[in-house]
């Protein structure tokens, strides 16, 4: 079977208002920030959908993904997310290997956390080189991430905790 993916570009104009933007991306609200240069997305299975805030390639981005799938073993994403902040892999259902190679992915930067908004967990890890990730939980088996190379956690948060409904 032979697989199509459009990739989808859209510039904006009037975006830089002092109104931020108000997203619905897979079933969940989300309120950007204003400045968006570009928008980019890939449909099909990869669900990807990116917000460009610079003209400069591959520099200030906003990322939603809901394809992301990790490795994790036995168990569920929280477990998994939370065994990566605590480093305690002695208790833990899930894979020791997988565990350690995300630590090595996504520990290396300057923190790691964990918010629940509106019931769910959101685990925030930021990696020295390539910026902020946001793992939001939506099942046992299912994970949206959200991305960015220059929002920081505060930031991040301000864009899920209100446009959770």
């Amino acid at each position: 079977m032979r697989t199509y993916f459009i990739l989808l570009v859209f510039f904006i104009s009037g975006c830089s208002s002092s109104q931020s933007i108000h997203l619905r991306y897979e079933g969940e609200s989300y309120y950007l920030p204003n400045g968006v240069e570009e928008i980019g997305a890939l449909g099909d299975r990869d669900s990807f959908l990116v917000f460009k805030y610079s003209r400069e390639k591959g520099k200030k981005y906003l990322a939603f993904s809901s394809s992301e799938s990790i490795e994790k073993g036995d168990c569920d994403y929280s477990e998994f997310f939370s065994s990566v902040i605590q480093k305690d892999d002695t208790r833990s259902p899930c894979d020791k290997d997988k565990l350690a190679a995300f630590r090595d992915a996504f520990t290396s930067g300057s923190g790691a956390g964990h918010w629940k908004i509106n019931g769910l967990d959101h685990y925030y890890f930021i990696t020295e080189h390539t910026g902020t990730f946001v793992f939001k939980v939506l099942s046992s088996d299912a994970i949206l991430k959200i991305d960015s190379d220059f929002l920081d956690p505060e930031e991040l948060y301000s864009i899920i905790e209100p446009g959770d409904s």
